[in-house]
């Protein structure tokens, strides 16, 4: 593409910043996606609200970045926060707060949009959420050009399919199905988004499963995990179990700090790493503590994306106890580690992990049956050194012939913009 003349694509999402823990660290997927469109020679532009990030940080990523207020939204967000508390008034947070915001959120955005089509039109337009979906159909339909909704996984989509009076609470989510879109790409990542498509009656043709990428590779660089450990000042005889991810309440890491009691008690010089920072690390810090373990926990806060594949070479096993499903970015990479997995059977996650092939899958129940038998299978591969090799090894396997690398992952994405415009151009 010649200079001058670069197809624009803009992206629409709600969040403050192109990483979900700051710059370099967390989920990569958004940044990739950005970072993918820039090297294919599109010009790309992101529409997100007004966080106060400074020019000279959004600049330095080559994206020419938007930013839009919400009118009344921090009103509305405290309005909710205290309503959420009543529960008599829930029903008004769930209804007629999310809509108003919704919508005072979709206007924003749309004037945005707008006043910068009048500067120069857009060839296609990005929903990277449900908040998104509908000014970008409006938009895509006042300037005629191609629409596509990204969702990376649907966290609601198993209260859907399980009770169809939810679609109604549900409605923002229901919303990303019926709104129309050239396509619409969805994350695999365990939390059954295939199944809601067709609920929705979303066609195959529009339809785009695919599962995250991954560095297949990361592990296999040269790097020394004794190095690490003695940074860290972990003695080297230390048998390590790692979790990976935000430190959210849906992520549950409350359950593997119930199971380390029973595991310190049984294995010797254990130390339970907790990589990633989020709302729940106080809560997370203080059980530790009323339970007299905060000596076999280790809270190390926000790691560097590049760092975590260290931290995967010194662990002895990952482990992964989500509600929703478990095929997270940390288990795709712990799997292509060649780490042994311990995890819940919850979502889709058993058709990665099948127990005692690939990992241990706990079966999930009664909250003191979940953390006993996590405890268990914990205990169970770091007491068999055969068992805890040959499951890593079979995960790797796994990985290697089913996993798509970043760059296979990227080159889908951008082969579907390119089908979306020719659509267009077509029509």
């Amino acid at each position: 593409m010649s200079k001058g003349t670069k197809p624009i694509i803009w992206c629409f999402w709600p969040w403050s910043g192109m990483w979900s823990m700051g710059k370099g660290a967390g989920t990569s997927i958004c940044y990739r996606s950005l970072e993918a469109m820039l090297d294919a020679g599109y010009e790309v532009h992101l529409f997100a609200k007004n966080d106060g990030l400074s020019r000279r940080e959004e600049s330095c990523e080559g994206i020419h970045v938007h930013r839009f207020n919400v009118p009344m939204g921090e009103l509305i967000h405290s309005l909710q926060n205290f309503i959420g508390k009543v529960k008599p008034f829930r029903i008004i947070n769930i209804t007629v707060l999310q809509i108003l915001y919704y919508l005072l959120y979709t206007s924003a955005e749309m004037q945005l949009g707008i006043r910068e089509g009048k500067k120069r039109q857009p060839s296609l337009i990005y929903a990277f959420s449900t908040y998104d979906v509908l000014s970008v159909f409006l938009l895509s339909r006042r300037f005629n050009v191609p629409n596509i909704t990204r969702l990376f996984g649907i966290w609601e989509g198993q209260l859907i399919l399980k009770s169809p009076s939810q679609t109604i609470f549900k409605w923002q989510t229901a919303l990303a199905f019926l709104i129309p879109s050239t396509y619409l790409i969805i994350t695999d990542d365990g939390t059954q988004g295939d199944k809601v498509a067709q609920k929705f009656a979303v066609s195959a043709g529009r339809l785009r499963f695919w599962r995250n990428g991954v560095d297949i590779n990361a592990c296999s660089l040269d790097s020394n995990p004794e190095l690490l450990l003695n940074k860290l000042g972990i003695p080297q005889s230390t048998k390590i179990v790692l979790t990976a991810s935000r430190l959210d309440t849906w992520k549950r890491l409350d359950r593997v700090i119930g199971a380390v009691p029973y595991v310190a008690s049984e294995i010797e010089n254990v130390l339970f790493v907790i990589l990633g920072d989020g709302n729940e690390k106080g809560n997370l810090e203080k059980l530790a503590h009323s339970l007299g373990v905060e000596k076999s926990v280790r809270f190390t806060g926000i790691i560097p994306n590049k760092t975590v594949p260290e931290f995967m070479k010194a662990a002895d096993i990952f482990v992964s106890t989500n509600d929703l499903s478990n095929v997270s970015n940390g288990l795709l990479e712990a799997m292509s580690c060649g780490k042994c997995i311990v995890t819940l059977d919850t979502g889709d996650t058993k058709k990665l992990i099948q127990n005692n092939i690939t990992g241990k899958l706990v079966p999930t129940g009664e909250e003191e049956k979940i953390v006993k038998g996590l405890a268990d299978a914990i205990v169970n591969v770091l007491k068999d050194d055969k068992l805890r090799a040959k499951l890593g090894e079979n995960a790797r396997k796994y990985a290697e012939e089913n996993f798509y690398s970043w760059e296979e992952r990227m080159n889908m994405e951008l082969e579907l913009v390119e089908e979306a415009r020719k659509e267009r151009k077509r029509g």
